[in-house]
């Protein structure tokens, strides 16, 4: 055998070697979660990148980086985050309710307000989405529409709902 056969051979073995040692797409994304949990939003995306170019194909890891935008009030890159989220796992209402906030924080309102309906044609259960609408529906003065939502999230018991509970029936009172 030659010294650059040898040579040759030790250099892919160490290569494969390293290549084994960098971290997966799911370690990424575990790592970009513990960041979240200490509100290091910053370093949490750009681990949810790192995991999104090694698998592009993980719904969790849009969703969290949406949410990490979301928080950072990066609302525009946000929004393509949680789209791509929903392309992939379009039964995942989190995605819509998140989507929703970034929508109406960009005064998108009808597309905040679709969002959570989406979400509410999904699971016309979620706590979040009805609360979410009964909120958005008194800041336009649609005080019926607000009153029927919180009526679900009331109907739950999760949710406090004291203060918007308190405006609501004030507001009927008004001649």
């Amino acid at each position: 055998m030659s010294n650059k056969y040898v040579y040759s051979l030790l250099v892919i073995c160490w290569l494969a070697l390293v290549a084994g040692c960098a971290p997966s797409a799911e370690e990424h994304s575990r790592k970009g979660e513990s960041y979240i949990w200490v509100k290091n939003y910053a370093a949490a995306i750009n681990e949810f990148k790192m995991s999104a170019e090694k698998d592009p194909t993980n719904a969790m890891t849009f969703y969290h980086w949406g949410f990490c935008l979301l928080n950072l009030g990066k609302m525009e890159e946000a929004v393509e985050a949680f789209h791509k989220a929903i392309e992939m796992e379009p039964g995942n209402i989190r995605n819509y309710i998140n989507l929703s906030i970034a929508h109406d924080y960009l005064g998108d309102d009808e597309a905040a307000e679709m969002c959570l309906l989406t979400a509410l044609d999904i699971n016309p259960a979620s706590v979040q989405a009805h609360f979410n609408l009964a909120t958005m529906y008194m800041k336009r003065g649609d005080y019926d529409r607000a009153d029927m939502h919180l009526r679900r999230v009331e109907q739950d018991g999760r949710a406090e709902t004291t203060d918007i509970r308190a405006v609501l029936d004030s507001l009927e009172n008004l001649p």
